[in-house]
């Protein structure tokens, strides 16, 4: 499993990789420090299966990230990690699942292992 991590916080994003390694040990985990790094990094590789974008970040914010994903690739799920209040999936259609900060570890897991399977289910129904 390839995850991008995208967040201007160097604590938050070191605290979501670190997230993400106990839950998927095998994971491979790119972080960038905005959004226009974010895209770079897309742009690279493109073989990622789950995107996790902070909203507010310089350069591109997460819904500007999320949409040049998907246009790429409309199935790839993107998760809003936010510290808003203000942002809903009916608003930014991009996001697949909108987080709130700050969040521990058991939410984390548990909300990320909802949009795994639900990702899995629907690659295997396209195989």
């Amino acid at each position: 499993m390839k995850i991008l991590v995208a967040d201007d916080d160097l604590v938050m994003r070191a605290l979501i990789s670190a997230y993400l390694h106990s839950i998927l040990p095998k994971s491979i985990i790119h972080t960038a420090h905005d959004g226009a790094f974010a895209i770079h990094l897309w742009n690279k590789y493109k073989d990622y299966n789950l995107v996790i974008t902070d909203y507010e970040m310089d350069n591109l914010n997460g819904d500007e990230v999320a949409k040049l994903i998907h246009s790429e690739d409309e199935n790839i799920p993107i998760i809003c990690l936010t510290g808003r209040k203000d942002i809903c999936t009916e608003e930014y259609p991009f996001f697949d699942m909108i987080l709130e900060k700050p969040i521990t570890k058991k939410q984390f897991r548990s909300e990320i292992m909802k949009i795994l399977i639900n990702y899995e289910n629907v690659n295997s129904t396209k195989r």
